[in-house]
Order: C-alpha cells, then structure tokens, then sequence
C-alpha cells in the first residue's frame, strides 16, 4: 500500500508524518464541514437496492446507462472486487479500468497527480 510501500517519498514527502501533515489535513481543512458530514451521511446511508428489497442484482439490472469503474486495485474503501462484482451485475454496459496503483483510494485524484 502507499504507507508499507513510502508511496509518499516519490510524491516528495520525506516521511508519512510529512504527507499527513502537508498534504492530507490542509486538503480537508479548506472543506466546508457541513459538505463533509453529508458525504459521511451519503456512505453510510446510501443504498442502491434498497428499493428492490436489497436484491443488488435487480437494482443494478435497472440502469441502462454504460458505466465507466475506475476503482484502484489497492483501494481499502471501494474495492477492486466489489467493482468486479458491480461490473459483472451491470454486465455488457459495464466497462473495468482498474487504476494499478499503491495510492489506494487518493489514486487518480485530480488534485493530486503525484499519486
């Protein structure tokens, strides 16, 4: 992972005290707290499959969008294989691009293109 591999040394921390200190804590310092609890609020309370009894399955049979996964496959919060398992209930309008990289779930942040 980005800590046991120093992900945060060729990011240009010289330790992960450093990162934490420098990178992590100013990026949520400048958010507003309000919008914060509500993204916590939204995880802990979204449910796709609530309306189909909490069959995933049906709920994701229902979308007829083409979906784009991009998990990264060292992410601890969305993982890879529960991407899989999404990806295969979506089935044909699924596409699956793992992100290959230690940063976990900051890989492909935008604001970030260091990790």
């Amino acid at each position: 992972g980005w800590y046991t591999q120093r992900g945060y040394a060729s990011a240009g921390f010289e330790c992960a005290e450093a990162f934490v200190r420098d990178s992590y804590l100013p990026a949520f310092a400048n958010c507003d707290a309000d919008d914060l609890l509500s993204q916590i609020r939204t995880w802990r309370h979204a449910d796709v499959s609530r309306h189909t009894g909490g069959d995933l399955a049906a709920a994701l049979g229902r979308v007829r969008a083409r979906v784009l996964l991009m998990p990264c496959d060292e992410d601890r919060y969305f993982t890879l294989g529960e991407a899989q398992h999404e990806a295969a209930l979506l089935g044909e309008r699924a596409t699956l691009r793992p992100i290959v990289s230690a940063a976990g779930h900051r890989a492909g942040d935008p604001h970030r293109p260091e990790l």
